[in-house]
């Protein structure tokens, strides 16, 4: 993804010990990453493995649930990967990519938070995980950009009918 950019660097995982601190989140040393990368995804292939693809069948609570989860896991993966830092550049694109495919394999929209601009909320998010493993911040910055994304949907809907 970032190949153009930064070709040195690009699809390898950092090696540098010293990584500059996000707010609470202390990444590991370099040495340290490869292992915990490899550990979180064989971890994810198991909730991945786990939480059904499209349950068109359930109750509403149930399908309530299900997204739930769903956000859940999204929010997960984004943690996994701002905690590890793996990527000397490059960490908080491929951490929203990540939550964006995991919400689209399960046919929600991405979400279109922007951390960028909502830095001090993320930060403050990612904080309550490593503090309280609270993923509720989180979890609803990722529903209020779904939300977002459902919205604008709908008005390109509502426009190419006018049209």
């Amino acid at each position: 993804m970032l190949g153009s950019a930064y070709p040195d660097i690009a699809g390898r995982f950092r090696k540098k010990e010293d990584v500059k601190k996000l707010k609470c989140i202390e990444p590991p040393p370099g040495r340290e990453v490869e292992q915990r990368m490899y550990a979180s995804w064989k971890e994810l292939d198991v909730k991945l493995a786990t939480l059904p693809r499209h349950p068109k069948k359930y109750t509403k609570h149930q399908q309530k649930t299900w997204r739930a989860e769903v956000v859940h896991l999204a929010a997960w993966t984004q943690h996994q990967i701002a905690a590890i830092h793996p990527f000397c550049e490059g960490n908080g694109r491929i951490a929203r990519l990540m939550t964006n495919l995991i919400l689209r394999r399960y046919g929600l929209p991405p979400t279109s938070v922007d951390f960028g601009r909502n830095r001090e909320d993320y930060l403050h998010a990612l904080c309550q995980i490593d503090r309280f493993g609270d993923y509720e911040p989180l979890e609803t910055l990722i529903v209020k950009g779904v939300m977002e994304s459902y919205k604008k949907e709908e008005k390109l809907r509502l426009r190419k009918r006018v049209a």
